[in-house]
């Protein structure tokens, strides 16, 4: 969660374990869900910072990937994944609408990124 001026301006959860989510993603992987941020809040760093975070702890856990999906009319929050280097990985895509709204919804794609993680060096002593 970020906060300014006693206020919240983003959120996003942290799965240390990508595959209890049940999407698809491979045990050892993290992986986050529900980034938001507050319409009067984009543009000042609140998702890069979320998404730091987020990377930090996924590498504290020992993954080597963070992974996310996002959906595919969030044009804004794609342009931010790929200029930060996040990488599609369609064959991880769903069916949003047919996974929760049930039968004969319009489909919405949950597009898949993912972040290939550098190990955590170790301080020098």
């Amino acid at each position: 969660m970020v906060e300014a001026d006693g206020r919240i301006r983003g959120f996003g959860a942290f799965h240390p374990d990508a595959s209890v989510q049940g999407l698809g993603w491979p045990p050892g992987w993290a992986s986050g869900r529900a980034l938001a941020v507050h319409p009067d809040a984009r543009g000042h760093g609140v998702a890069r910072a979320l998404l730091a975070a987020s990377e930090r702890l996924a590498r504290q856990a020992g993954a080597p990937v963070f992974a996310f999906h996002t959906a595919s009319f969030m044009t804004d929050a794609i342009a931010l994944y790929e200029r930060l280097g996040f990488r599609r990985v369609p064959e991880f895509d769903f069916d949003m609408a047919a996974r929760y709204g049930g039968t004969g919804a319009a489909p919405i794609t949950a597009l898949a990124y993912l972040h290939q993680l550098a190990p955590t060096r170790a301080p020098r002593a």
